[in-house]
């Protein structure tokens, strides 16, 4: 958690926001949809029940758009904090790899290792962020 705060807080913050909004959606959509489903089983005919019925509809479509439009917001959110963190793995890994003794270039097992850190390290924090 450190790491993706001190690589960008704003994405961090706008990512969970992104969550505490996508978190409304779901309790909504059944309210409404309860709410359409007891109107309709009431029975009630005439323009007031219809033009109510027809209103329910209208907002059970507004919330599913709006939460389909929430998720497209958290995918671009989430690429972007995935870019930050790479960046920051990154730029971790040069201030390590400058502040390192050149004996440690010399020995090949090492610069094997290090090489293989370089390689893989952003990909498998990105990974590990998402899980």
């Amino acid at each position: 958690m450190r790491l993706v705060w001190s690589a960008s807080p704003r994405w961090a913050l706008a990512s969970m926001a992104v969550v505490l909004l996508q978190s409304i959606f779901p309790p909504l959509m059944l309210f409404v949809l309860k709410q359409v489903m007891d109107a309709v089983v009431a029975g009630r005919s005439g323009d007031a029940q219809v033009g109510y019925v027809t209103w329910l509809i209208v907002i059970a479509a507004a919330a599913a758009m709006a939460d389909a439009a929430t998720r497209a917001i958290a995918g671009v959110v989430s690429e972007l904090q995935a870019h930050a963190i790479s960046e920051r793995v990154h730029a971790l890994l040069l201030t390590k790899s400058t502040a390192l003794e050149l004996a440690y270039y010399e020995k090949h097992e090492y610069h094997d290792t290090f090489h293989r850190v370089q390689q893989d390290a952003p990909q498998r924090v990105l990974h590990r962020s998402r899980a």
